[in-house]
């Protein structure tokens, strides 16, 4: 869990992706899309808003697993299928008017976190089904 945490918070030091706009190239910082991807809805990103659902599904992994509930291995890998899906875009909205720029190359940032929730979703899954054993064992 800690090691998860730790690569979900360095992820957000890095840039996320690149795009071009019409003529000119960018990143997007990792930390930015943590704090504004959730208003992108409001925009008509709905898609993108999606992808953002990893988050808050991350954080409720979390709160979950230390409940210790079975249904955070389920939060874990939609985060995870969430947060993959992100590689198979083209394109990405980047105004509030429609206009989509092409993304032209992941970034170290969207790849540390997506290994932190693959991450996640192993230690939960381990740990919660050995928590399941040691419970039918004592049966």
């Amino acid at each position: 869990m800690g090691c998860s945490f730790l690569l979900f918070l360095i992820s957000l030091t890095q840039d996320a992706f690149s795009f071009k706009d019409q003529a000119e190239f960018g990143k997007q910082q990792s930390l930015f899309l943590l704090i504004i991807g959730g208003l992108s809805i409001l925009g008509g990103g709905l898609l993108e808003w999606i992808v953002w659902l990893a988050n808050p599904l991350y954080f409720l992994t979390v709160i979950l697993f230390w409940k210790q509930k079975s249904t955070a291995v389920l939060t874990s890998f939609g985060s995870l299928i969430l947060a993959a899906s992100f590689a198979y875009w083209k394109h990405i909205l980047i105004s509030e008017n429609g206009r989509q720029a092409a993304i032209t190359r992941l970034e170290s940032g969207y790849y540390l976190w997506l290994f932190s929730m693959l991450v996640l979703s192993i230690g939960t899954l381990l740990i919660l089904a050995k928590k399941l054993r040691n419970t039918t064992a004592n049966i």
